[in-house]
């Protein structure tokens, strides 16, 4: 039978919640949001950055009817609309030739306000990729002082396809290049700040902690503080004669070689034989811990459902076990094929995780607590915001946040379902309280916990709605009940839940074990 407990919780504890509801802010784009950078049937919105002053910089694509495709930048000022003090009326094209192709996903923004973009030129002449870190000046012209005309080539990698997932900058202005290549070469790559090679860094400006290991990606690298580095990495062998997956994290020295001190002789991995995984991203906790975010499935199994996944490392590698259940924290959301994108830390070290759903072609947003907890207090007493805005569906691809805690998305928004038709959207979600802040126990008790086939509800009031959640966030049962009430549990396993109760404008929740 299986149980759920998460380390380092009380099964008396409450929880001080606030209900409040996400909605559009109508004061951002219209009606909350933001459509059609450009005109076409093909574009969307990859990535987001926030400026100093809370504009938004944005890295997109678009392609025409034959498949071309073509990278582009746009800025938004803080009420949604296009700055047209940036590029061309707020847009930056990437023109590299009718014979290129562009796909740039990786988008970083220097202390300075300089842009950073990273990518792959495919020439559909020669069918060769060449892969570029290209920089900007913060009005959207081309930074003539950095690599040959605003771009650097990335180091180490040609052939004929490649990616370069992230960019991550140094406090010195060094700049670190995580990608692949078709030939299963990835590796990190250091650029100086004027964009040519750094030499020193690794064997030649090339790092590859994982070197000799087959099907490794590296999805993602940062630079920290002290001058260490942290690449975030992945295995997905469940195909081949491995028939397994794993995720990794290596701590680099500022050199580029391996950190032994990090985790285990340089390195945490995790490993779920059978299973599929995927890293996205990684960030840190105002406590200098590292958050990983990633997704994971069983493809042998008949649903098939997507667990959104979060690990938690001490600064030194090796698992926090007081996050989630021994330092992983996993939510399935909603059924269907989706794909986490990336983590987000708010300022209270809460953890925010965008997804998109191939399947309803719709997209959400998962809130966790500071020690990876679901956060019921997000959006009406649930952890989780499906965006549903779009009369045809939408893909969020990544967000960022405000000072004031507000979430702006980037994505695509499905204009012609029959045709799979899009087009950029950036929009703002705000929170609106409709609770106030309740201690548990002023609205009821509850007995015995732990429970086995009822729990008890003794109220203060005349009524409230009790609604029982798994710790993965999913809604188990829901009932009226009045002064003295009963909940049956005979169809709920054994394991934690949390218990929440609404009333009139009141709302608090608790957690409560059951044992069989």
């Amino acid at each position: 039978m299986k149980k759920i407990l998460f380390a380092g919780l009380a099964l008396s504890l409450s929880i001080f919640a606030q209900a409040q509801t996400l909605e559009l802010d109508p004061t951002f784009g219209t009606g909350g949001f933001t459509l059609a950078a450009l005109p076409g049937d093909f574009t969307q919105f990859s990535a987001i950055k926030k400026t100093a002053n809370e504009a938004f910089i944005c890295l997109g694509s678009e392609e025409d009817g034959d498949g071309a495709s073509k990278s582009f930048l746009a800025k938004y000022n803080n009420a949604g609309t296009l700055d047209n003090t940036f590029g061309t009326n707020g847009i930056v094209k990437f023109n590299d030739g009718a014979s290129i192709d562009n796909s740039y996903f990786a988008l970083s923004l220097q202390s300075d306000g300089k842009i950073l973009v990273g990518g792959e030129n495919m020439d559909n002449v020669t069918n060769e990729s060449t892969f570029w870190v290209r920089r900007y000046n913060a009005n959207g012209t081309v930074d003539n002082t950095f690599g040959t005309n605003g771009s650097a080539a990335v180091f180490n990698a040609l052939g004929n396809y490649g990616y370069i997932p992230n960019i991550s900058v140094q406090a010195d202005g060094k700049i670190l290049v995580s990608f692949e290549t078709d030939s299963g070469d990835p590796g990190i790559t250091r650029l100086n700040a004027d964009g040519s090679l750094d030499n020193a860094f690794g064997t030649n400006g090339l790092a590859n902690p994982g070197s000799g290991i087959t099907g490794l990606f590296y999805n993602y690298v940062k630079a920290l503080d002290n001058g260490k580095i942290l690449v975030a990495a992945y295995i997905n062998d469940i195909n081949g004669s491995g028939n397994t997956s794993e995720i990794l994290v290596y701590g680099l020295n500022s050199n580029g070689m391996t950190d032994l001190a990090f985790g285990v002789n340089g390195k945490f991995n995790y490993t779920l034989p059978g299973q599929e995984m995927s890293i996205q991203n990684l960030n840190l906790q105002s406590n200098g811990k590292i958050i990983v975010g990633g997704y994971t499935y069983d493809p042998n199994s008949a649903s098939a459902d997507v667990k959104l996944m979060l690990i938690r490392l001490n600064t030194n590698g090796s698992p926090d076990n007081t996050f989630g259940t021994q330092g992983i924290a996993t939510m399935i959301p909603e059924s269907g094929d989706i794909e986490g994108t990336s983590v987000h830390v708010l300022s209270d070290d809460k953890l925010i995780f965008n997804y998109g759903n191939y399947d309803s072609l719709y997209s959400g947003l998962v809130k966790f607590t500071a020690n990876g907890t679901p956060d019921l207090t997000f959006n009406n007493n649930t952890a989780i915001k499906i965006i549903k805005d779009f009369d045809q569906g939408s893909f969020i691809g990544d967000i960022a946040i405000q000072a004031d805690q507000k979430i702006v998305f980037t994505g695509a928004s499905m204009t012609n379902l029959a045709d799979f038709e899009y087009n950029t959207v950036i929009g703002r979600l705000k929170s609106t309280g409709t609770g106030i802040n309740t201690p548990f126990r002023d609205l009821a008790s509850i007995y015995p916990n732990p429970a086995k086939d009822k729990l008890y509800i003794n109220l203060t009031g005349n009524e409230a709605t009790a609604t029982v959640f798994d710790l993965l966030g999913k809604k188990v049962l829901e009932q009226k009940i009045y002064r003295n009430g009963t909940l049956a549990l005979d169809q709920l396993n054994s394991g934690a839940y949390l218990l929440n109760l609404h009333s009139g404008s009141a709302s608090a929740t608790q957690q409560f074990s059951i044992i069989k």
